[in-house]
């Protein structure tokens, strides 16, 4: 018996409906597990950071971040500065958007490296 184009499109129909509830309850079941685990959390008074998540989705751990310190506020992990300016002591780790003092000192002809802090 030979398969027709629209027999077998009929089942791809079939087989992406059934995918499509599969991913659904999947995602139902994640939800409502997410929100127990929340509540669970409150209830406790636990943070990500107390349970070793500090980083969601990355593989920084708080056993890897000797150097680093965690926010108070929301236990995330604090990078130690990089560069500081030396008037107004404002300081940049050197991630993110350069700050406007650090980008006007460059476009005065300084140097990054010229801020710097020293590391004893």
């Amino acid at each position: 018996m030979t398969t027709t184009y629209e027999a077998i499109m009929e089942k791809v129909r079939d087989l992406t409906r059934k995918a499509e509830q599969a991913k659904r309850a999947e995602q139902k079941s994640l939800a409502r597990a997410v929100k127990r685990i929340r509540q669970i959390m409150k209830d406790h008074g636990i943070s990500l950071a107390q349970l070793g998540g500090a980083s969601i989705g990355g593989a920084t751990s708080v056993n890897k971040a000797a150097k680093r310190r965690l926010s108070p506020t929301d236990g995330r992990l604090k990078v130690k500065p990089k560069y500081r300016h030396p008037k107004s002591k404002e300081t940049w780790s050197g991630r993110g958007k350069t700050p406007r003092w650090l980008a006007t000192e460059l476009k005065n002809g300084k140097r990054a490296e010229d801020f710097l802090i020293k590391t004893k």
